[in-house]
């Protein structure tokens, strides 16, 4: 119940710019609990700042995302869209 109220923050930063503070850490609390994210449709979901360290993202979509200083570093990110993301400060 926790980890899907979680990905509905997630998902709501899609239509609200205002909730791209709490997606990013809902979104980074799933991560450090080692939830996968593989194949999951992310697309423009706003999680500027999340935490992605480790992360798997294997084949997840995050095309039109706003990635802005996200932290990638040691993710899995086989076959990962990102296309048109926003990726300022995108550390792999």
């Amino acid at each position: 119940a926790f980890k899907q109220f979680l990905f509905e923050l997630v998902y709501a930063s899609r239509n609200d710019k205002q909730m791209q503070v709490a997606a990013a850490n809902a979104i980074t609390a799933l991560n450090y609990a080692k939830v996968p994210f593989s194949g999951l449709d992310l697309s423009g979901v706003r999680i500027p700042h999340a935490n992605l360290r480790n992360a798997i993202l294997d084949g997840a979509n995050f095309s039109n995302a706003n990635l802005d200083n996200v932290n990638f570093s040691g993710a899995s990110l086989n076959n990962t869209e990102l296309n048109r993301s926003s990726m300022d400060t995108v550390s792999f």
